[in-house]
């Protein structure tokens, strides 16, 4: 968004060489969102006249990478055209993605961490070359590990394990470019079980006292499955009653995989 360059429009004949005995007036104009003006605002169009058969203007960056293209014209003569490429600054921080965030707690199931290097305007950093390093935390394999990030591009895989939660990965570099994080979700499998918990063991038997009561849904290794939503029937059996005073079943409906 600072870097400017200088733009020059030369009226030249049919052999390439200026014409200098005449001024022409030259309409100049940018193409794309890459670049402005540097000495007035936006990319609209402009008249410049030669004088000694050249025209001059200067051109601004944008802070997103491409090319800017800034094309003159003038009555009678064919128009011409020059691109000035915008490229990255220097490396600065990082952008980390997971893909996918969410994966199944089946000790097989891999998500793709992809770093890519920026610039202080987020644009990717295509000529850093370096080494990065990388942790995690949760369940989730391995714990940690190292590769390279080749024209400002690294990946590298995570494993699930059988256990559900949060997982996160911090990732740092040595080049003083910052450190980035991403969180990874690993989720239960198909619910085969209905576990019921209560908060209290022991209640006293005097009409008043209480205990809670939870319904879970559970797979194979007890991960709650938070993706269920259906109802589950609660009977109470012996010498107890619901919280309202009543016997018999309750219909409760589960919440991230939980009734109570």
């Amino acid at each position: 968004g600072i870097t400017e360059s200088n733009i020059t429009a030369n009226i030249v004949d049919v052999n390439n060489n200026v014409v200098t005995d005449r001024n022409y007036p030259v309409t100049l104009s940018i193409t794309g969102e890459r670049g402005t003006w540097s000495d007035i605002s936006g990319i609209g169009s402009r008249i410049k006249t030669t004088e000694n058969g050249e025209a001059r203007v200067r051109i601004k960056s944008s802070t997103r990478t491409g090319n800017i293209k800034v094309t003159g014209s003038t009555a009678g003569l064919l128009a011409g055209s020059v691109e000035v490429e915008t490229v990255a600054g220097a490396a600065r921080s990082m952008t980390v993605t997971a893909a996918p965030d969410k994966i199944v707690t089946d000790g097989v199931s891999k998500t793709t961490v992809t770093v890519i290097v920026v610039d202080i305007n987020g644009n990717s950093v295509g000529g850093y070359n370096g080494k990065i390093s990388y942790t995690t935390k949760g369940p989730i394999l391995p714990a940690a590990g190292e590769t390279m990030c080749i024209n400002g591009i690294a990946a590298f895989q995570l494993r699930s394990i059988k256990t559900a939660g949060l997982c996160e990965a911090e990732i740092t570099s040595g080049d003083n470019i910052g450190s980035g994080k991403v969180v990874i979700e690993t989720k239960a499998k198909e619910a085969v079980k209905l576990e019921l918990t209560s908060d209290r063991d022991v209640i006293v038997s005097d009409g008043y006292d209480s205990a809670g009561i939870k319904a879970i849904l559970e797979d194979e290794d007890g991960n709650v499955n938070t993706d269920l939503v259906i109802p589950v029937n609660i009977a109470v059996n012996g010498n107890g009653t619901f919280d309202d005073g009543t016997v018999g079943t309750r219909t409760v409906t589960t919440n991230n995989g939980i009734a109570t």
